[in-house]
């Protein structure tokens, strides 16, 4: 069976294998920095929510919620950097361009790129998230199958997002309007420190339109996943809510590819 580049599938998955190794070296060469960082967030953000904010009204029970909220911003910052790292390459360095010669569909390049988010995101994020979470309720509710299950939709749904953005819009116009146009919508506009419950208690027309925002879904899954119980959208209406948000992002990603790499 062969792929796109007439190269046996086989042959793809191998080099693909081949690029996901080369990227985990390399992130093996910061994984030390990795973990003092991880250890000072868990430290600083438990310490935050759990003691800090209680002492200013917030009621205790609020706290991991919150807490889980902000973990999906940290996840888009860290994307920032990956699509600015990108967009900077095609740009400039075009060793993206390296790729594309080697004997592999520029399909699973784009892949490559994902799944080396997807992991390095997990490995920053997911220790944080878990230890700070258990510090401040003990994860006696958590649901760990649905969390195991559901994380990864999280972390490729991220990937997509900022490849798209990466491949999609040149330096300057990033550097100058990602974040008013694009992330700080994307990030505040959802159910990051309050829960979809709460605001739609406060105004159902708000919370449904909360709905259209993709990572309302982000942290919704993780709080029904790891605090349990009747208070979160359930894990698997945000598993259908990000792969239905996933399709018009494969669609741009073809898109933005055209037009960067293919301007003819």
């Amino acid at each position: 069976m062969k792929g796109a580049n007439g190269q046996p599938t086989l042959t793809n998955f191998k080099i693909f294998l081949a690029l996901i190794r080369r990227d985990m070296l390399v992130l093996s060469k910061n994984y030390r920095r990795m973990i003092i960082d991880s250890v000072s967030v868990v430290a600083t953000q438990a310490l935050v929510f759990g003691k800090l904010f209680p002492l200013m009204g917030m009621p205790p029970e609020l706290a991991a919620p919150a807490y889980i909220g902000t973990a999906t911003g940290f996840a888009i910052f860290l994307g920032f950097g990956h699509a600015s790292n990108l967009t900077e390459d095609l740009e400039r360095n075009r060793f993206f361009d390296y790729y594309l010669t080697l004997p592999i569909s520029k399909h699973w390049v784009l892949a490559r790129y994902i799944v080396s988010f997807a992991i390095e995101n997990g490995i920053v994020v997911a220790p944080p998230l878990v230890i700070a979470t258990g510090l401040l309720t003990g994860l006696r509710n958590a649901n760990w199958p649905a969390f195991i299950v559901f994380y990864p939709f999280v972390l490729a749904f991220f990937g997509l997002l900022f490849l798209m953005f990466g491949m999609r819009y040149r330096p300057l116009w990033f550097r100058s309007n990602i974040w008013p146009r694009r992330l700080m919508p994307l990030i505040f506009f959802t159910c990051g420190i309050s829960t979809w419950q709460a605001v739609h208690a406060f105004s159902p027309t708000i919370a449904y339109l909360m709905l259209l925002n993709p990572v309302t879904y982000a942290p919704e899954g993780m709080r029904s996943a790891l605090l349990g119980g009747n208070a979160y959208l359930p894990v698997p209406v945000c598993i259908g809510a990000l792969i239905m948000f996933s399709i018009p992002l494969v669609w741009l990603l073809n898109q933005s590819i055209q037009r960067r790499l293919d301007p003819v």
